[in-house]
């Protein structure tokens, strides 16, 4: 078993071409990196003449904790030592190798939510019912997350299950906010990631540097075309035109 691999978790059908968009881009890019798949057995078997030549390995989960969320699963299953967990409604625009290195001073690694806190979540006061954790501390987005296999990583994503699905009960079904807690109360090192590295294509914000992942549901090829024109300084304001799913989110 290779020591770095990229991991993807799917459980809904709609999702599965930007899955395997995804992964034919890290197979493009970064061709010697195995790239597994977690899904329900069934759907594995309804679109495994697709999903084959994009996935070095397909792996069926036959129970999920969370249907709308098996990265918990895939997390605790995933067999390679350092592991890039990445969400499919992405789109690698170069190598990323040096995501691996982070690992070699850090537990885990992610960029920091670009709008710092989910609306939703506050007004649903999620963050007051969590463990608290000190507001100068912002959410990161949990769909790129670099992770050094350990026990203590094991143990951390119990707890983030737990804080999940009290999530759950109060009717916010994202994960970002109990992954805040989480990190806090487990002494892992996390590494905040460049926003790079995880550029959420739906909300407008400040980017430096050339663009390696770009991450939300949409035409993210077209994005991809004209968001490197320019590595300096600039102001990224989406195109409510080339997102699905949901208008564009002001970052303030």
């Amino acid at each position: 078993m290779s020591k770095r691999g990229i991991v993807y978790a799917c459980s809904h059908p709609n999702w599965f071409p930007e899955t395997i968009r995804s992964a034919q881009s890290f197979a493009a890019h970064m061709p010697d990196i195995e790239r597994h798949f977690f899904a329900p057995p069934a759907l594995i078997e309804k679109f495994r003449g697709r999903l084959e030549p994009a996935f070095s390995r397909l792996i069926p989960l036959e129970r999920l904790s969370f249907s709308h969320r098996p990265r918990f699963e895939a997390m605790h299953r995933a067999e390679f030592e350092r592991t890039i967990f990445i969400d499919g409604d992405t789109l690698l625009l170069k190598p990323v190798y040096e995501l691996f290195d982070v690992l070699s001073h850090f537990d885990i690694g992610a960029a920091i939510a670009p709008h710092l806190f989910h609306p939703q979540a506050l007004q649903k006061g999620i963050y007051e019912a969590l463990p608290r954790v000190s507001e100068a501390v912002p959410e990161w987005n949990t769909g790129v997350l670099v992770v050094r296999k350990s026990q203590a990583i094991r143990a951390f994503l119990d707890n983030w299950a737990r804080l999940f699905e009290q999530c759950i009960r109060r009717g916010f079904m994202m994960d970002q906010p109990a992954f805040r807690s989480a990190i806090a109360a487990s002494g892992l090192r996390i590494a905040t990631l460049a926003n790079i590295y995880n550029i959420r294509a739906n909300v407008e914000q400040h980017i430096r540097g050339q663009v390696k992942i770009l991450h939300a549901h949409g035409d993210l090829p077209a994005i991809a075309k004209t968001i490197n024109s320019k590595f300096r300084l600039r102001d990224y304001q989406p195109d409510p035109a080339l997102i699905e799913g949901f208008w564009p989110a002001k970052s303030e």
